[in-house]
């Protein structure tokens, strides 16, 4: 399945050349032990208790699908909240993705460009409509396999 088209660019942002587009080198998918890696103490993201245990049941329900990225020295880049998540699961490693590549000011904008994004993001109503009915006819078959599966986020 390939991605759908984007909608076309805004006013003053140019399309860029393949070659002119950041290469960003071979990634690699890690476990690090959650002790050995260091909170960003810059971080202006914060992350409420009540946010924590969302990410907690989305980890427990769906596992820990996005690996967080960390610098040179095991600082984490963005993933903050996930590994306080994982951590509260009793868990003692998580995926990182090492991303050296960066200069300490791609990290810092990354960090802020990771949690903003997909804030900026809206969602199509008749789509989501869509999903949650579907989502609710499969509740019975998901109460019979996994519990208690009400959406993990509301």
């Amino acid at each position: 399945m390939a991605c759908r088209t984007p909608p076309p660019l805004e006013h003053g942002v140019e399309p860029q050349s393949r070659k002119s587009v950041r290469q960003t080198p071979a990634l690699s998918v890690r476990y690090r032990p959650i002790a050995e890696l260091l909170p960003n103490p810059t971080n202006p993201r914060v992350h409420s208790a009540k946010q924590v245990n969302q990410l907690a049941r989305s980890i427990q329900a769906f596992g820990f699908l996005v690996p967080v990225p960390v610098d040179e020295g095991d600082q984490l880049v963005s993933g903050h909240g996930r590994c306080l998540a994982a951590a509260k699961l009793g868990m003692t490693e998580v995926p990182v993705l090492r991303v050296s590549h960066l200069t300490a000011s791609q990290k810092a904008a990354f960090q802020i460009a990771d949690n903003q994004l997909t804030i900026n993001a809206e969602w199509n109503p008749i789509l989501l409509g869509e999903q949650f009915s579907q989502l609710a006819a499969a509740e019975a078959i998901w109460s019979a396999h996994a519990g208690n599966s009400r959406l993990l986020w509301f």
